[in-house]
């Protein structure tokens, strides 16, 4: 505090100087001791006031501490508490009882902290991977729900085609035998697909199949006269099975010039098929007509299975707002196998054919718009793959011949679509 502050006047018309100072310049006598005595009374009350609000102010500030850090304390201890909640709740009331009542679990003084050997233990990792798990559903709420963009639709697809064994002579280009497993089902596919970005980029789920019944008539051509094409046995049979499809697909967006777009997709599928033949009958037999011949129905069959990579161009035309045409073609990286059984044979012959190769898959169709929501497509598919030179251990030994696998499958969709 400056001397000015206790004496912050000035005399009219005089240079500013301190009462003190002009305290000296006053004349000796009575009149000057009264003057300096109330100056002086004057100085020292106004400083002692003023070391007394500084004071106050101390002691204010002190209290404002005391009470933050009683109020982080109880902050704390609601912490503590809430946690020796979440504890009991993960393990148990009356195992985290048993736990804290423990030597060495946290209490003092009577009063129980939370215990270590949980918040260090099991319970921790379990709380852990809730919030791991909170954190990914909201993640997934922001990237999958900013604008919803799911699409589900059940369609049933009238296919016709067949499954084909095809068996070669040794070095040579000669056919041997030719099966024919017929596969005209009905089949039920359901799937899920999500846009991302405003359809720029989508991801598609799609699986089906049939219900085990009557797939149609096959047959089976043989030429056991080498370098001769003469038929020498014919025979034909009913296959009873099913087929499934599992197809995982994505695709992104090429190009867009007003109401066409190109995508590009890419994606796996597995397609599965089961033919046990029955009622089989041969009309050939080492070349003579026998009629009508039958042969036990005793579990012979022939089942198979092909997977891959596809990638392939998706082309959409909109006609109006409520009229889209799209066309799709793919090429299939495939790995075939398939797994016989002869029962009409002493032994039994057991087959199995392994082998890659690659397959061409086409579609055109088109969607209608019902309403906002809701739409009804119609689309011709079809699937032609093609695995030639195909190991074949029979019965447990590998065969000089060399063996391929063909597989056809066309038909009409007739799905219905919704949106939200």
């Amino acid at each position: 505090m400056h001397i000015r502050d206790v004496f912050p006047f000035t005399f009219h018309g005089f240079r500013y100087r301190s009462p003190l100072f002009r305290l000296f310049q006053l004349r000796m006598g009575k009149t000057g001791f009264i003057v300096s005595g109330c100056w002086l009374t004057i100085a020292i009350k106004r400083f002692m006031i003023f070391k007394r609000q500084e004071a106050r102010g101390k002691r204010q500030e002190a209290r404002g501490k005391r009470q933050e850090a009683r109020g982080k304390r109880k902050q704390k201890a609601r912490k503590t508490v809430v946690f020796e909640r979440v504890c009991a709740n993960f393990v148990g009331e009356e195992a985290f009882r048993r736990r804290r009542a423990l030597p060495g679990t946290g209490v003092r003084n009577g009063r129980s902290g939370v215990p270590s050997d949980l918040s260090k233990g099991w319970a921790m990792k379990r709380i852990t991977i809730f919030l791991l798990g909170v954190a990914l559903v909201l993640y997934i709420k922001t990237v999958c729900f900013a604008a919803p963009a799911w699409e589900v639709s059940a369609r049933q697809w009238e296919s016709k085609g067949s499954f084909d064994y095809l068996l070669f002579y040794p070095y040579s280009a000669q056919m041997e035998s030719l099966v024919r497993f017929p596969q005209n089902q009905s089949l039920i596919l359901v799937s899920l697909r999500h846009n991302l970005e405003d359809g720029r980029h989508f991801i598609y789920l799609e699986y089906g199949g049939s219900n085990p019944g009557l797939k149609g008539r096959g047959s089976d051509s043989d030429w056991t006269i080498y370098g001769d094409d003469t038929l020498t046995y014919y025979g034909e049979m009913d296959g009873w099975g099913q087929v499934n499809r599992l197809t995982v697909e994505g695709g992104t967006l090429l190009a867009r010039n007003g109401i066409w777009t190109v995508t590009l997709l890419g994606g796996w599928s597995r397609q599965e098929t089961t033919n046990e033949l029955k009622n089989i009958i041969y009309h050939l037999i080492e070349g003579e007509d026998v009629g009508n011949q039958t042969q036990p129905d005793n579990g012979s069959r022939f089942d198979g299975v092909l997977s891959g990579y596809h990638f392939g161009i998706g082309n959409n035309l909109e006609l109006n707002p409520r009229i889209h045409v799209n066309m799709k073609t793919a090429l299939t990286i495939l790995s075939a196998r398939a797994n016989g059984h002869w029962a009409n044979h002493d032994p039994a012959w057991d087959w199995v054919d392994t082998g890659n190769g690659l397959g061409f898959s086409g579609g055109l169709g088109m969607e209608y718009a019902l309403g906002e929501k809701l739409l009804v497509n119609i689309r011709y598919d079809y699937f032609y793959a093609n695995i030639p030179g195909c190991k074949e251990a029979l019965n447990g030994e590998a065969l000089e011949e060399s063996v391929g696998l063909r597989y056809e499958q066309a038909g009409v969709f007739l799905g219905l679509n919704y949106r939200f």
